[in-house]
């Protein structure tokens, strides 16, 4: 049977530095407004209207919506304060 070594702390330690000015607090309540349905009245008219859509143009209405929601991820993550650092860490 094969032994896994110990992870050394030498090499959690760019990890730390990532979370360390990280609020939790505000990735919980980010991670619940993930977690819940996004309403928003133009991804449901997409949505209501992709059943109507030919085979062809019903997957274009699915991306449309997919980027729509990562639009709105991504103003949450802006609007929460925890990308003000993502230039300095990259």
């Amino acid at each position: 049977m094969e032994q896994v070594e110990n992870t050394n702390t030498e090499d959690l330690s760019g990890f730390e530095e990532i979370l360390e000015g990280i609020d939790l607090d505000k990735l919980l309540s980010l991670m619940e407004m993930l977690q819940s349905p996004i309403e928003d009245k133009n991804i449901r008219f997409l949505e209501a209207l992709g059943p109507l859509l030919s085979e062809e143009r019903a997957p274009k209405i699915k991306k449309a919506v997919k980027v729509m929601k990562m639009y709105d991820i991504y103003q949450a993550l802006k609007d929460s304060g925890m990308l003000a650092g993502l230039s300095e860490m990259i």
